[in-house]
């Protein structure tokens, strides 16, 4: 299907540019490559395929590019610096290749002109956006196909949409949706402009997570004990029991406090589940500490620290743990290492 004077819809998420040289900007899934040749040589007639353009190296991507190349072994590669670096890990066979530049220019002839801007960890690290000038059109990538997936880096987000925010774009062909055109357009970068308040909203939290899970109701004191000394401090808390399964989204707090129980050298599940939804980016660095009562051993707790740790949280101590149930004197000390917790988040 063809959609502008220069740019014809190919097969999937691929793109082909003529003017006086052709590009074909990313290939095809796994599966597709067939077709997507065969495409390619009914639409160049006979023509040269000049390049081969790799918004990111995903393989739903760039899996047809070995192909590709079968059929045009001169077509030179144009990705990022890390584009390139993994299409040699991923496809061994020896390619032309050029390193896209941030804010080049590569002129095809008979007025197409693309030009790349990188936009990193949109939504890999190797990702760029093409921009054919002539007709203002916009291959985007991920982008305008994900939403929520691409706020793990608000900030990239953030610096794409305001550089393209200044180009003319009158057509935007997204890798994996509808193309857009016309007042879509301006509905698309609402859209993240929204989903961007939202993660702004969320940096400002201040909220606290107290997640626990209780079989017998002394790590769920322990909670609670932990609640009021914070509390008192000044702290705002959040305290879910993860075994009714209302937890909200862990991503969202200051600072996460899991508490379990150890059950068969292990912790509860219900907690388990919920923590492992950590985002290891948006939570990196955040602090954390870990809690439970137990009786024979005590693994729970400490299995719940490793797993905050795996996800670059900082822990804010050693597990804090009770042997069965709080006495007076474990009482006091949780009461004291709340306080110390909440003294730090100030």
């Amino acid at each position: 299907m063809q959609v502008s004077e220069n740019i014809i819809y190919h097969i999937g998420s691929a793109y082909l540019v003529i003017g006086g040289k052709a590009a074909l900007i990313d290939t095809a899934p796994r599966g597709g490559e067939d077709a997507l040749v065969r495409d390619i040589a009914e639409i160049l007639s006979g023509r040269p395929l000049d390049y081969v353009i790799l918004n990111h190296t995903e393989p739903n991507r760039s899996y047809g590019l070995s192909a590709v190349l079968e059929s045009y072994p001169d077509a030179e590669v144009i990705a990022t610096v890390a584009g390139i670096r993994n299409l040699k890990e991923m496809y061994s066979r020896p390619f032309r290749e050029q390193a896209a530049k941030d804010n080049a220019l590569l002129k095809l002839g008979n007025g197409a002109v693309l030009r790349f801007i990188i936009t990193p960890n949109l939504s890999w690290p190797d990702s760029m956006v093409t921009y054919e000038e002539n007709s203002g059109t916009l291959f985007s990538c991920d982008l305008f196909s994900e939403g929520e997936n691409l706020m793990t880096y608000p900030d990239y987000v953030e610096n794409a949409l305001k550089r393209l925010s200044e180009l003319k774009i009158t057509a935007v062909m997204p890798a994996d949706s509808d193309v857009l055109r016309g007042a879509d357009i301006q509905t698309a970068f609402d859209f993240y402009g929204g989903l961007l308040d939202k993660y702004r909203e969320w940096e400002k939290n201040k909220t606290v997570l107290i997640l626990y899970s209780s079989h017998y109701g002394v790590t769920r004191e322990m909670a609670e004990c932990i609640r009021a000394e914070m509390e008192d401090a000044g702290v705002t808390i959040k305290i879910c029991d993860a075994d009714k399964n209302d937890a909200p989204d862990i991503n969202t707090f200051s600072a996460i406090i899991a508490g379990t129980g150890t059950y068969e050298r292990g912790a509860a599940e219900s907690v388990t589940r919920v923590l492992c939804g950590v985002n290891a980016v948006l939570m990196r660095h955040k602090p954390f500490f870990t809690f439970g009562s137990h009786g024979w051993s005590g693994e729970g707790a400490n299995i719940l620290h490793s797993l905050l740790v795996s996800f670059g949280m900082k822990p804010f101590s050693k597990p804090f743990t009770s042997i069965f149930n709080m006495s007076d004197e474990t009482r006091e000390r949780l009461t004291r290492h709340a306080h110390k917790f909440a003294e730090t988040l100030k």
